[in-house]
């Protein structure tokens, strides 16, 4: 079985040809590039090509099916 570490941080490699957005911080990275990033326990590294359109949805729609309102949906934006 593999090591567990008590990391908090992590190497992210990030694709060329590419402007990378950090969901979390919103700051921008070009591609090419392994970088080291913030990855406490509760927030895994997550990042967006810029110009690129995500939805998000919410774990609580995901376990409760009958939900009827639209709260839960985001839509995140990172224009160029």
């Amino acid at each position: 079985m593999g090591e567990i570490t008590d990391a908090r941080s992590r190497s992210v490699y990030l694709p060329a040809g590419e402007v990378w957005v950090d969901y979390w911080t919103k700051t921008e990275y070009t591609g090419g590039q392994t970088i080291e990033v913030s990855a406490p326990l509760e927030q895994i590294p997550a990042f967006a090509k810029k110009a690129a359109a995500c939805y998000c949805d919410s774990l609580v729609f995901r376990v409760n099916m009958h939900e009827t309102s639209l709260d839960w949906l985001k839509y995140m934006m990172y224009p160029e």
